[in-house]
């Protein structure tokens, strides 16, 4: 899962500053989907992450400063979340995936309230200097999963109101589940082999693949959909937003790793989808999973609520 991922990747392709990240190679042909895409859709070994063949953009804190509530929380990518109904209250929570609060989950069950000391880092963008970085302490892990999702919500040492009161964005999670062929755009701080001078937000846009069954050594993911942007390493948690409703349909968790060819099908880090025909290493597909079983979580006044009848998490 690229240790289940851990961040997104995404460059210039001719596209510059635009917010929507489109450029002239897109759309992309989804027939031809890779890890790493280069801007034609034609794959690139992950080995070339600081190639700029690599179809992504690279953002700034002035274009794209609305995307300053996505960042990074450890080696993994998190984003600030806003419940539909908040109260000055309502504390500040960031979504990310399981695997990425520091030891795998056990593969069976929803966990709440999971010790995490992971920090979670806002304006992680490349033109800024560490010192305009926001920095937050968890408090604790309120629900995670990696049963059939890979899925945790972070609550940190702070309210929503006071970690917006800096300036920090803040995202819906949608209700619904993702559409195939639907347009996305993918967030996240690329770890993997990128340059230590060359890290920061990255952005790219594709669209929602098939959705499929998943099984990555003890886990078990059986509600995935497969996504064609550009990922590795560190983009595991990166916000997959809905380009029309800018909600988040998903989060990036795991993929296909150049370096896992030596591994047996469906271990770690080389998942392998499940069908009623057997099981098949798919090289060419990042996956996704859902956040929809999160969004009716929250009560009134936005905390964390797995009571909820509209909790889907929870049942």
């Amino acid at each position: 899962m690229a240790r289940f991922l851990l961040t997104i990747l995404l460059t210039a392709c001719g596209g510059g500053e635009s917010v929507d990240f489109r450029s002239s190679c897109l759309p992309r042909d989804l027939s031809a989907p890779q890890v790493l895409y280069d801007c034609k859709g034609s794959e690139i070994s992950d080995f070339d992450v600081n190639s700029d063949e690599v179809g992504w953009v690279v953002l700034n804190s002035t274009t794209h400063a609305s995307y300053n509530g996505v960042g990074r929380f450890g080696n993994c990518t998190g984003t600030l979340i806003e419940p539909k109904v908040t109260s000055a209250t309502t504390p500040a929570y960031v979504l990310t995936n399981g695997h990425c609060l520091g030891d795998l989950l056990d593969p069976s069950g929803v966990f709440y309230d999971v010790e995490t000391s992971k920090t979670m880092t806002f304006q992680y963008f490349l033109d800024l200097s560490q010192s305009s970085r926001l920095v937050f302490s968890s408090k604790i892990a309120r629900v995670a999963s990696m049963d059939n999702t890979d899925l945790a919500l972070v609550e940190l040492e702070a309210t929503l109101s006071e970690v917006k009161a800096q300036g920090i964005a803040s995202y819906s999670i949608a209700s619904y589940a993702p559409t195939e062929g639907r347009a996305i755009k993918l967030i996240g701080v690329p770890l993997s082999g990128v340059s230590s001078s060359l890290i920061g937000l990255r952005g790219s846009s594709c669209v929602v693949g098939a959705n499929v069954s998943l099984r990555e050594g003890d886990y078990s993911f059986g509600n995935s959909y497969r996504v064609r942007c550009s990922i590795v390493g560190g983009n595991s948690g990166s916000p997959i937003f809905d380009k029309s409703t800018g909600e988040i349909v998903m989060l990036a968790n795991t993929t296909v790793t150049d370096a896992s060819s030596s591994k047996s099908s469906c271990a770690l880090d080389r998942p392998c989808e499940v069908s009623a025909g057997g099981t098949v290493v798919n090289e060419k597909d990042n996956y996704g999973q859902a956040t929809y079983i999160l969004s009716g979580c929250f009560d009134s006044n936005g905390f964390f609520d797995k009571s909820q009848a509209t909790c889907v998490i929870a049942k």
